[in-house]
């Protein structure tokens, strides 16, 4: 499904290789994606370049003028891989392009059925980031058992209806052993949610954990700060209403391994 404009490649060893490296970056490590890219523009493929340019455009601090030109060179490109992607089938409300690779905005009401569907198109592989604004407790927990999960490293369920049991069958899946980015702010998934994503052995890839407007009382920060698996974290995202001491116990466990704290 989907055909592929002229220029670019299909998937091969070496690029499925590169690939999957690619789900390897940190929040600013883009080592894999710019090896990717070399590659690619030596096979004459834009993707390369695109890859490139959103990075550029994505690291540095731009004039206005600079930040234009980056996205007048990025715009053909885009062109052909809209021709690539599109029309697109009726789960996926967006799609954009990201650091050169695809973040979806998805209805995930029935997670498994739109992820297998979703898993036969040619850029599926290239897919990175999934958001939705459509799920319920249940469908995370359907959400965890999709192994079409690996592909992602991040993954967006802000202002949904996740309670407990599927923060728990999210924190216990192995499926998202690649997440680098986990956003659950304003779901409600209490101290039992919370408490085992902090003690997920699946999760210790993350590099951000975005907790925003979820409760945070003083069991669950104490999971958190005692979390043997949140050592790669760069950025925690919290409520701005934690108790005091909770913030102190939470700011010394992970400042103290050069995690940036905010309470928002």
């Amino acid at each position: 499904m989907s055909n592929l404009p002229d220029s670019f490649l299909p998937v091969c060893n070496t690029m499925l290789g590169f690939l999957q490296e690619a789900k390897k970056e940190t929040i600013e490590d883009d080592v894999s994606r710019l090896v990717f890219a070399d590659w690619l523009e030596e096979q004459g493929d834009p993707r390369g370049t695109l890859i490139r340019l959103q990075i550029e455009r994505a690291r540095m601090n731009l004039h206005p003028r600079e930040y234009q030109q980056i996205k007048e060179q990025e715009n053909p490109i885009l062109e052909q891989i809209r021709e690539w992607i599109e029309p697109l089938p009726s789960s996926v409300s967006t799609w954009h392009m990201s650091r050169g690779l695809i973040s979806l905005r998805l209805d995930l009401i029935h997670p498994r059925e739109t992820l297998e569907e979703l898993e036969q198109f040619s850029w599926w592989i290239w897919t990175r980031r999934l958001a939705s604004y459509g799920i319920s407790d249940e469908g995370a927990m359907k959400l965890a058992e999709c192994p079409q999960m690996e592909n992602i490293t991040s993954l967006d369920l802000e202002a949904m209806s996740v309670g407990p049991d599927g923060a728990v069958a999210l924190a216990h899946s192995p499926h998202l052993c690649n997440l680098v980015r986990l956003k659950m702010g304003s779901s409600d998934i209490y101290t039992r949610g919370v408490s085992a994503l902090a003690l997920s052995e699946h999760l210790q890839n993350l590099a951000v954990l975005d907790l925003r407007w979820i409760t945070i009382n003083p069991k669950s920060a104490q999971a958190l700060a005692e979390s043997p698996y949140l050592k790669k974290l760069e950025k925690l995202i919290l409520t701005y209403n934690v108790d005091r001491d909770s913030q102190l116990l939470l700011r010394e466990r992970f400042e103290g391994q050069g995690t940036e704290v905010l309470f928002q």
